[in-house]
């Protein structure tokens, strides 16, 4: 099995969780200021979620095979291409939308760079720091591809030497750390060298025991994703220890409880929207920082600044929005795309 229903729907989870973080923040802002940090910070856990089923993903669809050191430039190109056809293009069109605003709307640029350099490192994927010194591009939501990026790129590089993924990207992490320490906090590595990377390497270890974790079934399978969240809501263990630690243990224990569920979400009746809410989980991811500001911003002219309201609202608005992106515009450039490359 390659195609889980269960992770698609885990997929509309995290990016709901990412929607709901962003909503109550920009509430915040627009009532208490722009410094405030005086809104739900829970909802980031779903970019950690969003790691770990990446790692997983590579680990499945695109497994690396021996014998070890035998170039294989198809495979890696492949895999390339694919990643770069369904992460590069939304993602390139929504920061030029963001540029665009701006450009028209140069007021609302707090704490974007709109300098040549910082605009190239965004495109680009380079993490570089903005007007306010953080390693946010021009869409600052993009600050999660810049990792995905770097592990495509290591396990393209994995599937060209037909190395082990697992010990080449710890190995390529151990290399980026030591590059930290020479470039200064300043440089991309630093921004790379933070402990969340680790993340997709749990990933790789889920790919790697799937069939025992299917052997455990639904029901243990069950208690183990509940464990998992139980970890996440009481903020175990403490937020002192390494992100990777913190949230990517009960990210990992959540999206492996997912996997073994895989016979209940297969016979649910529901199944085909867990998959279309999975499908719609980018369009979701990069689209909302378009929507939610207007909602906030509807909400408060209105007279109703509530955070829980903002939240709701964006709940319920954001996915109809992505679905019709989605339809649209990243379904049918994505077919063009690997129709024309491939």
């Amino acid at each position: 099995m390659t195609h889980y229903i269960g992770l698609q729907g885990l997929r509309f989870v995290a990016a709901s969780l990412v929607v709901a973080m962003h909503a109550s923040l920009y509430m915040a802002q627009r009532t208490q200021g722009v410094s405030t940090t005086d809104y739900w910070h829970a909802g980031g856990f779903g970019v950690h979620i969003f790691f770990v089923i990446s790692g997983f993903v590579m680990g499945l669809t695109s497994p690396v095979s021996g014998p070890w050191g035998q170039l294989n430039v198809a495979e890696a190109k492949t895999f390339l291409l694919r990643r770069l056809i369904r992460i590069v293009p939304m993602y390139w069109l929504y920061t030029l939308a963001k540029l665009v605003i701006l450009l028209l709307l140069p007021g609302l640029a707090l704490r974007n760079s709109l300098e040549p350099s910082h605009l190239l490192a965004s495109f680009a994927f380079w993490p570089h720091r903005d007007a306010a010194g953080a390693f946010f591009p021009l869409l600052q939501v993009g600050w999660t591809l810049n990792f995905e990026m770097l592990f495509y790129a290591i396990y393209a590089l994995a599937l060209l030497w037909r190395v082990p993924a697992l010990p080449w990207t710890l190995l390529c992490y151990a290399a980026v750390v030591g590059l930290a320490q020479l470039g200064g906090p300043d440089s991309a590595w630093a921004f790379w060298a933070q402990s969340i990377f680790l993340e997709f390497a749990l990933g790789l270890v889920l790919a790697s025991l799937r069939a025992p974790i299917e052997r455990l079934g639904p029901l243990l399978s069950l208690g183990m994703a509940a464990l998992g969240w139980a970890i996440w809501a009481l903020g175990l263990p403490t937020p002192g220890w390494p992100g990777v630690l913190v949230s990517g243990v009960p990210a990992a224990l959540i999206v492996a409880g997912t996997m073994g569920m895989e016979p209940w979400f297969q016979r649910a009746p529901g199944a085909a929207w867990l998959n279309r809410g999975g499908d719609i989980s980018y369009a979701i991811y990069l689209g909302h920082t378009f929507v939610v500001p207007l909602l906030v911003a509807a909400l408060v002219r209105a007279g109703w600044p509530s955070a829980a309201l903002a939240v709701l609202l964006s709940l319920l608005v954001v996915p109809v929005v992505a679905d019709v992106i989605y339809r649209w515009v990243e379904r049918p450039c994505t077919r063009a795309l690997k129709a024309r490359l491939s």
